[in-house]
């Protein structure tokens, strides 16, 4: 009787040192992720979940880079990601630069370079047309008004072309000072779906990219809060800067017309007051 006694004892002593042994890995396991979260953050999330698309802010130094680097985005060509896999013949054929035309007479200077999607889709058809509406008939007018000794023009036009995941995304730029109007900065953006020949809308990109579109807004809103600070800041000091409102609708995310991503995947959110102003003032965002 007092063996057997002695074995249940044994026995139950066993169990708990095996349970005792479940806890502490358990233990030691819940402490090294948070841990390795602590560090890794959201990137690490994405694969511990199996999210491919999670996504991660940029921080802030490269941020600071991706700003300053924008202008250097506009170099009228194609660009794309390695994983597209696009030969330079096909490159040329998806899009290039259709208007290349650099003149300076007596009352107009004019350097200009305007791309052309060559898709055969209706889409990019009225992406063409817009092109064609917004820049080439500005064009247009100024050679019509050469003669007018009273106006002068100048006006520039570039552009940043990416495919990205089989998105191709566009965005035209014009710079534009007609007789004594305020300088205006145009910024038009189109963004297309290779692969569904259908239009992108921030929404698919904000999806592709793993982005919330609260989390967006808020960070579109933060942005513009500082820019509008700066620019009291600068009204206050006698300098006339275009208004913010950082509470303006205008910044819900899912109001946002102008965007494209680069063939690094970044995206940019770009709000160009010169496209209902005269003005030369542009926010943008990247994600």
């Amino acid at each position: 009787m007092k063996a057997e006694l002695e074995k249940k004892v044994t026995k139950v002593s066993a169990t708990r040192k095996v349970v005792y042994v479940i806890i502490l890995i358990v233990c030691i396991i819940t402490i090294a992720i948070g841990i390795y979260m602590q560090f890794f953050r959201e990137e690490k999330l994405g694969l511990i979940l199996g999210l491919d698309n999670l996504y991660t802010d940029i921080d802030e130094e490269q941020y600071i880079e991706l700003k300053s680097n924008f202008d250097n985005l506009f170099t009228n060509s194609l660009n794309f990601d390695k994983q597209d896999d696009i030969g330079n013949n096909e490159k040329d054929e998806i899009l290039f630069t259709k208007y290349d035309i650099s003149q300076k007479q007596d009352n107009f200077e004019i350097d200009v370079k305007v791309p052309y999607i060559n898709i055969d889709n209706e889409v990019v058809d009225r992406y063409n047309n817009d092109i064609n509406n917004i820049f080439i008939q500005k064009i247009i007018d100024i050679f019509l008004d050469r003669n007018n000794v009273d106006k002068k023009y100048i006006y520039k036009i570039d552009y940043t072309a990416h495919i990205y995941n089989g998105i191709l995304s566009v965005a035209i730029r014009s710079n534009l000072k007609e007789g004594n109007n305020p300088q205006r900065v145009i910024v038009q953006t189109y963004n297309y779906n290779m692969n569904t020949n259908e239009n992108v809308t921030i929404n698919d990109l904000l999806e592709l990219k793993g982005i919330n579109t609260q989390y967006a807004t808020d960070k579109i809103r933060d942005e513009i809060k500082q820019q509008e600070q700066k620019v009291q800041e600068l009204n206050s000091l006698g300098y006339s800067v275009y208004a913010r409102d950082y509470t303006s609708d205008i910044y819900n995310i899912e109001n946002a017309t102008e965007y494209f991503i680069d063939s690094n995947g970044y995206l940019y959110v770009i709000y160009a007051y010169g496209n209902d102003n005269f003005t030369s003032e542009m926010d943008f965002v990247i994600f």
